[in-house]
């Protein structure tokens, strides 16, 4: 290394030389900084890279193609929910994984990458996570016998911590935590693999340093980004934007290609990545798929009101939080009834999200709207296929998306959507579709009452039948074309 004009450098090593030096350069910035006492910035991350690759070209061996595709799907293990939105799209890969794809999950305790099985991680997931074992003894689950009894005792330790403020009892649950993981299996992404996060943990500095690291060995980093949602829009969000930006701040610079759910997300990102000065890698977009594969063929009625009838009522689906507006719907239903105008009854289908406590209660509990709008937080996939089925339209007033899914699942069930101009929505379909400013009352309420009409229901739905969804299959085959053209350093 060396300083210039203020700036610490690297020099150009050969050989394992230059592989050491900026193994050793990147232990000195985690613990302590540049030796000029400044921080890590993301030029001096990038040529800390560019000098480790370096060192492995100037070998003299050949070109290689990647030896793993390291997929990290954190993310959809730890979701205690329905599986919509980014776990959706985590899961679906996992189903269609390729049979060499590596899956792992970041460790808290222990602060790495460990496999996992995808498919049983997936099908439990915020239950357990079925992790590989060392020495190819197959999978063992976080929750089955073999951990068992060092789970459930860490767990009750750490209660036991937490209730009397002990640390004594919370380290000891610690090191168990740290002992149940001594038989997961390790994977740690180097040269010539591609690693893969879906979804990243921003809170965790260890994580991003352990990615950071990866890049440093070697390895090609592939990062997705559904929106900017904290970033452009952060009294909309539920996470804060000072962790968002510095993982971005970080991460983004060494990323070899960045997937993008919709040109609404990418522009997002371009533009305060310019504006900000972080570098980052390509930025590709893909779409997002909106068939419902083997759920479509078993609707249940189970849990949905009796006095629904079929074709009789409006569906809204999706998380009831502040972004998604669903307080327009309150007042639009509310005016009506002031009025006496006669809207369709209005299911809502989502679990109460961040922000959304008042809009919550006063759609359940408001007596003026009783039999007029029905809120299922814990419907099914089998009891929202009936609704999708079944209803007259629905209707998406969302202020910000990075895709909106619902919009294309209607649209694949064959139904006509009203939904906000904003954001991401007018990509989906174009002009297949009916669209509202999400702040107005007034056009949400002209937008619904023109679909209660039989005639221009029935050129809605002529409009829709011109509609291609768009299988979760072909998504994947765009993401192993898009990550496979993807070279390590």
């Amino acid at each position: 290394m060396s300083p210039r004009g203020g700036v610490t450098t690297l020099s150009s090593p050969s050989g394992w030389a230059g592989v050491r030096i900026a193994l050793v350069t990147w232990k000195d910035f985690l613990r302590a900084g540049t030796p000029r006492g400044r921080p890590m910035t993301p030029a001096i991350l990038v040529s800390a890279r560019r000098a480790f690759a370096r060192g492995l070209r100037s070998r003299g061996d050949p070109p290689v193609t990647p030896l793993r595709r390291i997929v990290d799907i954190t993310y959809l293990a730890h979701w205690p929910g329905r599986v919509t939105g980014i776990p959706r799209v985590i899961s679906e890969y996992c189903r269609r994984a390729r049979p060499d794809d590596v899956f792992v999950v970041w460790e808290n305790e222990t602060r790495r990458f460990v496999e996992v099985d995808p498919l049983g991680t997936a099908e439990q997931h915020g239950r357990g996570i079925a992790y590989r074992l060392r020495g190819g003894r197959g999978v063992g689950v976080a929750r089955a016998l073999r951990f068992g009894g060092a789970g459930r005792a860490s767990r009750e330790l750490r209660r036991l911590g937490a209730a009397r403020g002990s640390e004594r009892v919370s380290a000891l649950a610690r090191r168990l935590a740290r002992f149940r993981a001594l038989e997961h299996r390790e994977v740690l992404p180097g040269a010539q693999d591609v690693f893969v996060t879906f979804m990243g943990q921003w809170h965790d500095q260890s994580y991003i340093d352990a990615i950071l690291a990866a890049d440093v060995r070697g390895a090609a980093v592939v990062q997705f980004s559904y929106d900017m949602l904290p970033i452009v829009a952060p009294h909309l969000s539920g996470h804060s934007t000072v962790p968002m930006t510095s993982y971005l701040t970080q991460v983004l610079p060494v990323t070899d290609l960045v997937l993008s759910i919709s040109e609404n997300s990418r522009r997002d990102l371009v533009e305060w990545a310019a504006a900000e000065g972080v570098a980052h890698g390509p930025v590709e977009v893909f779409r997002l798929g909106d068939d419902f594969g083997s759920v479509r063929d078993s609707p249940e009625r189970t849990g949905v009101p009796d006095e629904l009838r079929e074709d009789g009522f409006v569906l809204c689906v999706g998380t009831v939080e502040a972004r998604k507006n669903h307080v327009l719907l309150y007042y639009v239903y509310r005016a009506a009834v002031e009025r006496e105008i006669d809207l369709p009854p209005l299911v809502v289908v989502g679990r109460e999200g961040w922000h959304a406590g008042d809009v919550f209660r006063m759609l359940q509990d408001d007596p003026a709207l009783r039999g007029r709008v029905h809120v299922l937080s814990d419907a099914s996939d089998e009891a929202l296929a009936w609704l999708y089925a079944n209803c007259r339209f629905t209707i998406y007033p969302s202020m910000y998306e990075g895709w909106g899914l619902p919009v294309a699942e209607s649209l694949a069930w064959g139904k006509p959507v009203v939904a906000s101009r904003s954001s991401s929505m007018p990509e989906i379909a174009g002009e297949l579709i009916d669209y509202f400013d999400p702040f107005s009352q007034e056009e949400c309420m002209a937008a619904i009452l023109r679909l209660t009409g039989a005639s221009e229901l029935q050129e809605a739905l002529g409009r829709v039948r011109r509609y291609r969804p768009t299988p979760w299959s072909d998504v994947v085959d765009v993401l192993n074309r898009l990550i496979g053209a993807v070279t390590a350093a």
